[in-house]
């Protein structure tokens, strides 16, 4: 497992700031649960690609996909349907996870990519 600091350091992080759990959240493979309630601050890279990152304790590194945030952080929203990123993108401005409108392959001014970037579709 890669400690935080090295993750920061290939991936380039940049902050996007700080963030409450509003749900617990567990990791499988380590075994560690982030309660309700806890604050972090969240990074993102575009190298990274549609995963933030945190450090909790022992400085190990943790992410989250981006689809999963709207599950554990306020701020963040529910990927669209096909269907309406299929529109939006028809009228050339889509939505990022934090709610930024950008074009289909544009990033926020938080630096979060549109959907269709973190979906792969361009």
């Amino acid at each position: 497992m890669r400690t935080f600091a090295v993750c920061q350091t290939e991936l380039n992080l940049k902050p996007l700031g700080n963030y409450v759990f509003k749900t617990d959240c567990h990791f499988p493979k380590s075994g560690d649960t982030v309660p309700a309630g806890s604050e972090v601050t969240l990074y993102y890279s575009q190298k990274a690609g549609s995963r933030v990152y945190f450090s909790r304790g022992a400085d190990s590194a943790k992410t989250i996909k981006l689809q999963n945030c709207h599950k554990y952080f306020k701020g963040f929203h529910k990927m669209p349907s096909m269907r309406t990123l299929e529109k939006q993108a028809n009228d050339a401005v889509v939505t990022t996870p934090t709610g930024h409108h950008v074009e289909p392959d544009g990033y926020g001014p938080d630096g979060i990519p549109s959907w269709l970037l973190i979906l792969g579709v361009i």
